[in-house]
């Protein structure tokens, strides 16, 4: 198994995209513990519900005596089996498909591609020039998405989102990752990114900023293998911008070496930086290192909000249990991803304090704001 990696993929969205969580570690354990390696967003899961691990080179599964079972290509297994790339697993009824493909050690990101974006990006990493002179000029902006009180959906703060045009044609995030990733320059283009969105939040019309805003600031997974190189682009941005009101965002998949993360939040502090957990509960639960570190904020993935108001009651339950637990350790939930009043509401009515999503207020540039600031 070291010449490949193993992931579990989501169904697909409507542009050919799918979730990846690599399946690391080994043995990976699989449930509704909110211990557990991969989490189970369903109320028909078992607690300790099944397990992934490694035999002779090869990965294989095992049910836990689970009440609703685990199937494979749609047969429940009742004893270890080993796993092909492509099979099918069903988890109760969580539906995850297993994928081996070869090992790439710097590639970080979970989204994938169609064929026809994959083959446009691919044309950029074969010919890289233009891609690296847009990161040697900044030729970047970045969009400013409101993160709001639910209480009166009064703006806190905002999340700064990295954009940039390539080829002709607008980029995303993910794609100019996946292209900064295969060329090495994936730390480059995320120093970047925070380096220009702070640029322009100076820019921001003054009613469209809270009294204290907040400015959550995004690092790639990894930056966490390089955390003196991560200390001092954080100290930079400190220095340029003593006054602003600074959260870093850790994606939940990177949150894995606790010694560098207390150095990290140790440094952080004397910044006067806040530090937040981004996309919690969309694979590995943290929860150790939530106790452990205790950032100031905590994302939840849209893997829990999404239609909540219309969620069983064992899953509302469940969704209250973290947001107590969350409390207990005097940490901020922030609910990702709302899209419907209703969903907002029933964030607020399980304890939600502070939300964000496109109902909320969808991401904008620093003209748009303005443009909106005007027309009021």
């Amino acid at each position: 198994m070291t010449s490949s990696t193993w992931y579990l993929e989501s169904r697909q969205d409507e542009r050919g995209r799918v979730r990846r969580t690599v399946v690391r570690p080994l043995p990976l354990r699989i449930g509704r513990q909110v211990d557990s390696d991969l989490f189970l967003n369903s109320s028909h899961g078992s607690q300790r519900h099944a397990e992934l691990f490694e035999q002779h080179g090869k990965l294989w599964i095992r049910d836990l005596e689970s009440t609703n079972g685990t199937s494979v290509n749609g047969q429940r297994i009742n004893a270890p089996q080993e796993l092909h790339h492509g099979d099918i697993l069903h988890f109760a009824d969580c539906e995850l498909r297993a994928v081996e493909l070869p090992s790439e050690p710097t590639m970080q990101t979970t989204q994938v591609f169609s064929l026809d974006e994959r083959e446009r990006l691919e044309s950029q990493v074969r010919a890289p020039a233009a891609f690296r002179e847009m990161l040697r000029r900044r030729n970047l902006r970045t969009d400013f998405q409101p993160v709001v009180q639910l209480a009166d959906q009064q703006v806190t703060g905002y999340e700064v989102l990295g954009r940039a045009e390539l080829g002709g044609m607008d980029a995303t995030p993910d794609e100019l990752f996946y292209i900064a990733e295969k060329l090495g320059d994936e730390i480059e283009l995320s120093q970047a990114f925070r380096d220009v969105g702070l640029d322009l939040t100076q820019q921001l019309p003054r009613s469209e900023r809270p009294s204290q805003p907040l400015f959550f600031l995004n690092t790639h997974p990894a930056e966490l293998a390089r955390p003196d190189e991560l200390i001092a682009s954080i100290q930079g941005l400190r220095q340029n911008f003593p006054a602003e009101e600074l959260v870093l965002e850790i994606h939940e998949a990177a949150v894995t070496e606790m010694s560098s993360l207390r150095a990290l939040r140790n440094a952080l502090e004397e910044l006067r930086i806040d530090l937040a957990f981004d996309d919690f509960g969309t694979g590995q639960a943290r929860l150790l290192e939530l106790t452990e570190i205790s950032p100031k904020y905590l994302k939840f993935d849209a893997v829990w909000i999404e239609n909540l108001h219309l969620a069983s009651t064992r899953r509302r339950e469940m969704v209250s249990s973290l947001l107590q637990m969350v409390d207990d350790l005097d940490i901020i939930a922030i609910a990702e991803c709302i899209e419907s009043r209703e969903e907002a509401e029933a964030c607020q009515d399980l304890g939600f304090r502070l939300g964000q999503g496109r109902f909320l207020g969808p991401p904008s540039s620093t003209g748009e704001l303005v443009t909106s600031e005007a027309s009021e």
